[in-house]
């Protein structure tokens, strides 16, 4: 598993083509977590999956697909 830190920023292309690259890694059975002061962010795989996101308190949940498939 690899963290990484700093990984967002003030660009947002770039910050998206980290979050992008995440996915690609996935595929290969890398797993990354990108973290920041505000954010975790981890991609799930998608094959038959359903997930449960408990929700806290002044806290979020977003999900987005970065696959041409979402359901749910």
């Amino acid at each position: 598993q690899v963290v990484l830190f700093g990984a967002l920023g003030n660009r947002m292309d770039h910050s998206m083509a980290n979050i992008m690259l995440m996915e690609k890694y996935a595929k290969q059975g890398i797993d990354i977590i990108i973290v920041d002061e505000k954010n975790v962010i981890i991609p799930l795989p998608t094959e038959g999956i359903k997930y449960h996101i408990p929700m806290l308190e002044n806290h979020y949940a977003s999900v987005m697909a970065l696959t041409d498939t979402l359901v749910g």
